[in-house]
């Protein structure tokens, strides 16, 4: 009863929202729509099979970049509530997501969960058919995925060495719309080493810390001969701070290498389409505004390559 009582007000904040955000948006009314004829069904194999299972082709929160980190276990834990928006040509979404972050044991380890709590997509015709969804209307409201894992401070005020930590995620498989291409309903796991470094910062600032991450990302696909796609990550950023107010500026992705490897989506189709989309490059801005027990966060994505959206993000850090 409290879960569907917490879901229902979910989603009437979220329509409201999009009523405000979107009066004019609407989405064309295709009814002699047949995802048959579009993927030029063979009568045999499963529909899942005819998507197409990277970042470039599903929703915005399937399977996103890894947050870029700094080198450093957080030394307070935090609650995090976040609004987001995600803005493309032909699929626009908002979701609410939530964050618990814990450190312990000296700051030297820390647990972490994250999940998009209940997302509302809206995806045009367009866009319907270049991602072979079977729904003529693909709109509505899912729930996303539980990502958690672990992160552990390996090296920390070493005068010549950067700090570095390493950082290990699972998604689990709870996000749902996998007809809309929102949620893949298939596991994923990541890790990466994280490099930072304090360095010389002029008179105006209080502080500028370089980070760089290498990593690895790999997840689950549809495709009979390559049931996974590695993907190398990496990671440059920046950050500054001044008072309480601190900046960072990152740009991060990740290699998938099956949209390499011209490999066509079902194997003898009358309408063949290649695998691809599994390169995702973005750039983010993140501000952050320190106060005793709470912060405000800002945050700006803009995918660059495999990601087609603006991203706009706002939301609160408690710290108990």
């Amino acid at each position: 009863m409290i879960r569907n009582k917490y879901q229902k007000n979910s989603s009437v904040v979220l329509i409201v929202l999009w009523i405000f955000l979107f009066p004019f948006q609407t989405i064309a009314q295709d009814y002699g729509y047949s995802w048959n004829d579009l993927v030029a069904w063979n009568g045999v194999t499963h529909w899942t099979n005819y998507l197409i299972m990277s970042p470039g082709y599903f929703g915005p929160n399937a399977l996103p970049v890894p947050e870029l980190r700094n080198g450093l276990v957080q030394r307070k834990a935090y609650f995090e509530c976040l609004g987001e928006g995600h803005f493309s040509n032909g699929d626009n979404t908002l979701d609410l997501a939530l964050r618990y972050y814990h450190p312990f044991a000296n700051n030297r380890v820390a647990v972490e969960f994250y999940m998009v709590q209940v997302e509302y997509y809206k995806i045009s015709a367009e866009v319907r058919n270049e991602r072979k969804l079977r729904n003529t209307k693909p709109e509505g409201i899912v729930v996303g995925d539980l990502f958690f894992g672990t992160t552990i401070q390996l090296v920390k005020d070493r005068e010549r060495f950067p700090d570095l930590t390493l950082e290990m995620f699972c998604k689990t498989t709870s996000g749902g719309g996998l007809d809309d291409a929102r949620f893949t309903d298939h596991p994923a796991y990541y890790f990466n080493l994280n490099f930072g470094k304090d360095t010389r910062s002029p008179a105006f600032l209080d502080k500028i810390r370089w980070y760089t991450s290498l990593g690895f990302y790999n997840w689950q696909t549809n495709l009979d001969d390559y049931l996974q796609n590695d993907a190398p990550s990496y990671g440059l950023g920046f950050q500054m701070n001044k008072n309480s107010l601190e900046i960072n500026n990152q740009l991060c992705g990740y290699l998938g290498y099956i949209s390499w490897k011209d490999e066509p989506v079902v194997r003898g189709s009358e309408k063949p389409y290649i695998y691809g989309g599994d390169q995702p490059l973005v750039y983010r801005l993140i501000l952050l505004k320190s106060f005793e027990k709470l912060n405000l966060k800002f945050q700006f994505q803009q995918g660059l390559h495999d990601f087609a959206y603006s991203s706009f993000s706002f939301g609160l850090q408690y710290m108990p």
